[in-house]
């Protein structure tokens, strides 16, 4: 099974496809979608470097064989904090993407990430990506 984090892992033309697909833009709404696309994709890959960091320095941790719970913990806070920021900033492009769209379109969005969210937990299912903007 493949899955859509899979699928539209470092790709963004796939994320970008996948968003619009079936909802008949108009040149100036598909150029400003793009746009907001390509701006998201240096913060997208910047997320995941730090998340794969902090994955690291946790596991360094351990192996220590003595772990510092305090260290982990400052670890994993500094990581939400950056990950809260960035996820807000994402979120703020996917708002707006939507605002670019018409009525109708934003209802075949809102159903396409309805059936994403369905698919969560599902076999193959990745959880990454709510936002694929």
């Amino acid at each position: 099974n493949s899955s859509i984090g899979k699928d539209f892992a470092g790709n963004k033309d796939k994320r970008f496809t996948w968003f619009t697909k079936d909802l008949s833009l108009t040149d100036a709404q598909s150029t400003s979608l793009k746009a907001l696309f390509d701006q998201s994709e240096p913060n997208k890959q910047e997320m995941f470097d730090k998340a794969k960091k902090v994955k690291d320095d946790v596991l360094a941790e351990l192996k220590t064989g003595t772990p510092n719970s305090d260290k982990i913990k400052a670890i994993l806070i500094a990581a939400k904090s950056n990950m809260d920021s960035k996820m807000s900033e994402r979120f703020d492009k996917f708002v707006q993407a939507h605002n670019l769209l018409t009525l109708e379109q934003r209802q075949k969005v809102a159903d396409r990430f309805e059936k994403m969210h369905n698919g969560f937990g599902k076999k193959g299912h990745h959880r990454h990506n709510k936002f694929p903007v």
